[in-house]
């Protein structure tokens, strides 16, 4: 995602990304240490298992929640919509504005359908085994530790947009063509958040499948 935005934005990046592992350290403070180190430490309660039916439920649930996403991100008639703005506004704010209206729905529904998923694939984690619970106890910590650091890059996104794409419209005065290779990079940037925001819920499905 970052490097997408890099090339969208037409700045570099020379830097390799740092390792998760690498930055932890300064995202989770001691309150979220000693809450992550009880969930490790702490002996797990067995329940009675996971309803194999449910896993599947809730894989189909994911799936389809995923594709209405990715549909409602690209919808076709609120991209022409975009399309047509971008071509007869002057105003660079004006033009841009209909594309990041757009972008921050898509993120909000984002940001509470994953979150609701998530929370169903832990309560079903805490059904199984020993390992599960513990997964999924662990899994609400790290959400609490890495959800804000999360948001504050997403929330970004629409900013940068703004200035890169007011730039590009008033070079392009507003030309058509020159929006098509925009809205091709728009569209690997809403795949690459969509696909960011469901690594942890397709961790946790994974997980499932193999208890």
């Amino acid at each position: 995602m970052p490097r997408l935005l890099a090339g969208t934005l037409g700045v570099s990046v020379t830097a390799a990304p740092r390792a998760l592992h690498e930055v932890l350290g300064q995202w989770v403070d001691w309150t979220r240490a000693v809450s992550l180190s009880r969930v490790l430490d702490a002996p797990a309660k067995v329940e009675a298992g996971i309803p194999a039916w449910r896993k599947d439920e809730l894989r189909e649930v994911c799936a389809r929640a995923r594709q209405q996403l990715y549909v409602m991100a690209l919808d076709e008639p609120t991209w022409q919509a975009l399309v047509d703005a971008w071509a007869i506004q002057v105003d660079t704010e004006a033009a841009v504005a209909p594309l990041l209206q757009h972008w921050q729905a898509v993120q909000r529904k984002l940001l509470a359908t994953t979150g609701q998923l998530r929370g169903q694939l832990r309560d079903l984690l805490a059904q199984g085994d020993a390992y599960s619970v513990r997964l999924a106890e662990m899994d609400a910590v790290m959400e609490a530790v890495l959800s804000p650091r999360e948001l504050s890059f997403f929330s970004n996104v629409p900013e940068l947009l703004r200035k890169r794409f007011a730039v590009l419209h008033a070079e392009a005065a507003g030309a058509a063509v020159h929006w098509l290779g925009l809205q091709s990079e728009l569209r690997s940037l809403v795949q690459a958040e969509l696909d960011a925001r469901f690594l942890p819920i397709d961790g946790l499905l994974a997980a499932l499948q193999s208890r």
